[in-house]
């Protein structure tokens, strides 16, 4: 490993430390009583199922002397680490807290959407470690860009369609699925925009806008659908009129659209220098 990568290192690592090791002590305070054992265990295993999805990332697309190396297969993965924890204190202000309406309201509709969120900023941090490049901070650039577009289309989807008041005041179950699949949907998107060998910043940029911009129709159909199409519950706590399997079903079509924008966009970019083609 570098020398200039031990600074990166070492920030990531506190991160990690400090960010989630409160994330365990006020999990393992918290009252057994309301919530689910699946939320407790989401809760619990999400971050390091993120880690482990990232690992296996790395192992088969990522740089040449990553791939080879356990101290950058260690160096990424803690990074990736912070990466989310770093994204997860910005959720909240889209308006889904794990704080408040997971630990302290025991909202299983929160927590699956909180936990499609994970996936969605996991694998936007994923697509900017495909590819080889000259060092970390073209990963972190091309995976900043792609994290900022994911929460600006998670934006526009909570002013279209108001998923959060559904999700949090009315605790629909169907709502936080369906959030939960737009987010990775979005994610993956967001991601392959990101993947590819590093040539330049305009360049990374402009794969990332050539990339996910069809995802922005992908965002306002969701969101016209979850405001026009979808009926709430009379009042907070019955049953929603959306059932779970028409919810389940209008996921796999925020999931397959998503797919089919990835395929659309193409080759990823290959760079000269460092030779043809991805895989181990």
């Amino acid at each position: 490993m570098d020398e200039n990568d031990v600074p990166v290192l070492l920030v990531s690592l506190a991160i990690t430390a400090l960010g989630w090791g409160p994330w365990y002590v006020r999990l393992a305070r918290l009252t057994r009583l309301g919530r689910s054992p699946g939320t407790r265990w989401l809760a619990a295993l999400g971050p390091w199922v993120s880690a482990l999805l990232v690992l296996v990332a790395l192992r088969l697309w990522a740089a040449h002397d990553v791939r080879d190396s356990r101290a950058y297969l260690a160096f990424y993965s803690v990074l990736g680490l912070a990466w989310l924890r770093l994204g997860t204190w910005v959720v909240p202000l889209l308006g889904i807290s794990w704080i408040d309406d997971v630990f302290e309201r025991h909202n299983a509709a929160a927590a699956t959407a909180a936990g499609g969120a994970w996936l969605g900023l996991t694998v936007c941090y994923i697509g900017g470690n495909i590819g080889d490049g000259p060092g970390w901070w073209c990963v972190g650039y091309a995976a900043g860009l792609a994290t900022l577009a994911w929460f600006g289309l998670w934006a526009l989807a909570q002013a279209i369609g108001d998923f959060a008041e559904r999700i949090t005041v009315d605790r629909d179950a169907a709502a936080g699925l369906r959030l939960a699949g737009l987010l990775l949907a979005l994610g993956a998107v967001c991601g392959r925009g990101a993947a590819g060998d590093w040539v330049s910043f305009a360049a990374a940029g402009h794969d990332l806008a050539a990339a996910i911009w069809p995802a922005i129709g992908l965002t306002v159909l969701a969101g016209v659908a979850e405001r026009w199409l979808v009926r709430r519950p009379a009042e907070p706590g019955a049953e929603p009129s959306s059932a779970r399997w028409p919810a389940f079903a209008l996921t796999v079509v925020y999931l397959a659209l998503a797919a089919a924008i990835v395929v659309w966009a193409g080759p990823l970019s290959e760079n000269p220098l460092y030779g043809p083609g991805l895989g181990p």
